[in-house]
C-alpha cells in the first residue's frame, strides 16, 4: 500500500463491481485478530487486539456512520 504498508481498516467491499476501498485506517500494527463489530444506535463499535511498537494492545474503535434513504 502506499501509505505505508499493512494495517487494520475498516474496508467497503462492492460485490457488483469487485473492488475494495478503504474507509477508515484504524490505529495498531500489522497483526491484528480477534474482531467484533458491534451496531447500536447509528454506531459502529470495533474492537480488536493488534501488535503495535512490540506489544499487544486491546482496541475499541467508535465510529458514527450516517443512514443512507432507501432505494426505490
Amino acid at each position: 500500500m502506499a501509505d505505508g504498508g499493512s494495517h487494520p481498516a475498516l474496508t467497503q467491499v462492492d460485490v457488483a463491481n469487485p473492488s475494495m476501498h478503504r474507509i477508515l485506517r484504524l490505529p495498531g500494527g500489522t497483526s491484528c485478530g480477534y474482531t467484533g463489530f458491534v451496531w447500536h444506535d447509528d454506531r459502529l463499535y470495533i474492537s480488536y487486539h493488534s501488535d503495535n511498537e512490540g506489544k499487544i494492545s486491546i482496541y475499541l474503535t467508535t465510529v458514527l456512520l450516517a443512514r443512507s434513504a432507501p432505494q426505490d
